[in-house]
């Protein structure tokens, strides 16, 4: 059904992003405009839907940014935006960074993120679709060349939708994780998808993996004989049918499927099943050496090698635009007045990164590290090399996906618990190839902890001082209360002194152009100063604080004020899982160290919720008369809410009067399925609603519901809702409903 679909990223800090769209945006259809039966009529046409696939993957959308340096990077809280660009993708990496997700300049960059995505499973649904019915005479080489493309196209919906799970879903290792059955996003694998219905983790990492092994069953034939030396793997000169077959560094392969299922099951927490896929991997490398997790220092410094490709089992290529950090957000100046402009790496969390002795012998930290005057550091692999030397243009041209060095990361995490010396000389052999030559700690803990750091590519940050948070700030929760459908936690944070400022996270980055007036402060007229300039008028010093609930749900809510003595008061909501009831949380809070805020002091508080789940009442709603809906077929029934202290569960009842219709998979074809109720406030102003969907069923007669939830306010006799189409925005009017009962 289209409806409205509230899905959220889940940071390892807390939960970060929120999405509205309709189902409908997973109704994506290929792109190429030829059609199918065209498209589909010759061994040539295949080939290009293949490649237009790996075309797309390697676009700025994608992996040729947002999913590699780019917004998951920042996300992931890796640079330090002091020296960033104020414009264009800068600016939308710093809006992220600081999880200001509703900017207007942001947001578009997210849906086309997401939307790319899911065009990338649509084609390969129908090219693996094609592929299996396809007669093998079409292609150059015969049966082996359409499993290549049918294996392929099966591989890559699964990586894909992989990374779209870890984005938008919680992590199986989460607090709480399989005590409930909350569902996030689809599992498409077919062509055309009409209805999807959204999935818990568990059926999504059943089905990854089911893909993944039905591609590595069948390019196991095709790639047991291919040439997979580093050389063979990203270059060749062999005509143009033979190079659709070659190259397969390119090209998701047997060894890189094998690799992503190693990669899936570790985050699946299936270590002896991560370890039985990696150690395939070590197996093959160790008598063939196809996959050297080492690049000789000269390769590096004088040949171009700046990506290390020796390592890389599947990468993508992509003109030397999409992944040159210069031309796209690292360039050098902002051409005013020559100001350097780049991503930066504080030094602190590189120091973090690279202990004294790597610094010293560390490749990627000798080489792919600029250090600036700042004390920050730019990043320079993905700096243009020339391609007058030896590696250069593959360095230009290559996106790293999967490496080798990663598949030892994973052997080495999953076997440190039965035989800690095992996972040590992984570690080593990763070490030694990037010219480490200071020994590895043997202590078994921290073995395993620079496994899994590794393997994540970032090492998770912990507090950079002494300095205690209390110093800045008191954090505590005011008032903690719940019922069946709601969690409401009023946290506060109270200035150390009146010479602090407390501004949260989500102002921080922008707290030069943000009006003060953000921070609701009670009895001031801040009129039109920024908050940079209320601090200073006042005489305050700036400090960055975050509050958020250490709860495993898909979306927090949050609002914040400033009480006269420069309280912060954070009010954070979210549903209450009525399965387990979970009254037990604790409050995390971050004080960033002013002037060093890469600096974290944190702490975390327990509380218990007051339950309020006995105290709620119905009230009905109906139209006075029969409204049928200008536009459409469809007519209101019945509206009814359920209210609590905390939270109004709203359920609209109505029907389509099409007897064409009445039965579901005709009526989600209609435009009428992108309907959806907007209830309107007395000033006739749409009101927040916190979520929202339609049931995936139809009743006797067309009937249909709606499902929306609101704060709970004070409710009139006569209600209105505006009446949408949400894929066109097109207003088709509003309902009026009175109270029948209470």
């Amino acid at each position: 059904m289209i409806r409205k679909i509230y899905t959220t990223l889940i940071s390892t800090a807390f939960a970060a992003i929120t999405l509205t769209s309709c189902s409908d945006w997973l109704n994506v259809y290929p792109s190429d405009e030829i059609k199918e039966e065209y498209l589909f009529s010759t061994g040539d046409g295949f080939r290009t839907a293949l490649n237009g696939i790996y075309r797309k993957l390697s676009s700025f959308d994608l992996y040729g940014s947002n999913l590699t340096w780019g917004l998951v990077d920042a996300w992931g809280q890796s640079y330090n935006f002091d020296k960033t660009p104020d414009s264009g993708g800068g600016k939308a990496m710093k809006k992220i960074a600081s999880f200001n997700f509703k900017n207007t300049e942001l947001v578009p960059i997210t849906d086309a993120m997401w939307n790319a995505a899911w065009n990338i499973v649509a084609n390969c649904n129908e090219l693996a679709q094609q592929a299996a019915i396809a007669d093998s005479t079409l292609f150059y080489a015969r049966e082996l060349e359409r499993k290549m493309i049918l294996g392929e196209a099966i591989g890559l919906r699964a990586f894909i939708q992989f990374d779209l799970l870890r984005m938008y879903a919680p992590a199986p290792s989460s607090v709480g994780y399989g005590q409930d059955n909350r569902t996030f996003i689809p599992y498409v694998d077919e062509y055309p998808s009409y209805v999807n219905e959204h999935q818990t983790v568990t059926y999504c990492l059943e089905h990854i993996v089911a893909d993944l092994k039905k591609a590595q069953d069948i390019l196991l034939e095709v790639d047991k004989n291919s040439a997979m030396d580093a050389s063979s793997r990203f270059k060749s000169s062999t005509s143009a049918e033979k190079l659709f077959l070659v190259m397969r560094g390119y090209r998701l392969n047997y060894y890189a499927v094998t690799a992503e299922l190693a990669r899936v099951y570790m985050y699946a927490g299936k270590t002896s099943e991560a370890y039985g896929e990696a150690m395939k991997l070590i197996t093959v490398n160790k008598s063939k050496r196809y996959f050297k997790a080492s690049t000789s220092e000269s390769d590096i410094r004088d040949k171009g090698n700046m990506k290390m490709y020796n390592d890389i089992i599947f990468g993508l290529y992509s003109p030397t635009e999409l992944v040159d950090w210069d031309q796209a957000i690292n360039h050098s100046y902002d051409g005013s007045g020559g100001n350097e402009k780049y991503l930066a790496l504080s030094k602190e969390m590189v120091e973090r990164i690279y202990d004294s002795e790597e610094q010293k012998e560390d490749w990627r930290f000798v080489y792919q590290l600029e250090p600036k005057d700042d004390n920050c550091y730019r990043p320079l692999k993905y700096y243009k090399q020339s391609e007058s030397v030896s590696y250069g243009k593959i360095s230009n041209q290559t996106i790293p996906l999967i490496r080798m060095s990663e598949i030892y990361y994973i052997a080495a995490e999953a076997v440190f618990e039965t035989n800690p010396n095992e996972a040590l000389e992984y570690l080593k052999t990763v070490r030694t190839g990037r010219g480490i030559k200071s020994a590895v700690s043997g202590e078994t803990k921290e073995i395993k902890d620079q496994a899994k750091n590794l393997r994540e590519i970032n090492v998770k940050q912990e507090a950079g001082s002494n300095v205690k948070q209390s110093a800045y700030a008191d954090f505590s929760v005011r008032e903690a209360l719940c019922d069946k459908n709601q969690v409401y936690v009023e946290a506060v944070a109270k200035p150390a002194s009146d010479k602090y400022l407390l501004v949260p996270s989500e102002c921080w980055s922008e707290r030069d152009k943000f009006w003060a007036t953000e921070l609701k402060i009670a009895g001031e007229d801040t009129g039109k100063e920024t908050i940079a300039q209320y601090a200073k008028r006042k005489n305050k010093t700036c400090v960055e604080v975050s509050a958020w609930v250490g709860a495993d749900v898909a979306t927090q809510s949050m609002d914040y004020q400033t009480e006269a003595d420069g309280t912060l008061v954070y009010t954070i909501t979210f549903e209450n899982n009525a399965k387990t009831q979970k009254l037990d949380y604790t409050c995390d809070t971050i004080v960033y160290v002013p002037g060093q805020e890469d600096q974290e002091l944190k702490s975390s508080i327990a509380f218990t919720l007051n339950d309020q789940s006995g105290k709620s009442e119905i009230v009905r709603y109906e139209p006075e008369k029969i409204q049928t809906i200008k536009g459409t077929k469809l007519v209101l029934d019945e509206v009814e809410f359920e209210k609590s202290a905390l939270n109004m569960n709203c359920t609209i009842k109505y029907h389509t009067t099409d007897p064409n219709a009445q039965n579901w998979n005709k009526w989600i074809k209609t435009d009428d399925s992108d309907v959806n109720f907007y209830l309107l406030d007395e000033k006739g102003n749409e009101m927040d609603s916190e979520g929202g969907y339609g049931d995936d069923s139809m009743g006797k007669g067309g009937a249909l519901t709606e499902h929306d939830q609101y704060r709970t306010a004070e409710l009139s006799d006569t209600l209105t809702f505006l009446v949408r189409n949400c894929m066109t925005k097109k207003v088709l009017g509003t309902v009026t409903v009175k109270m029948v009962s209470k």
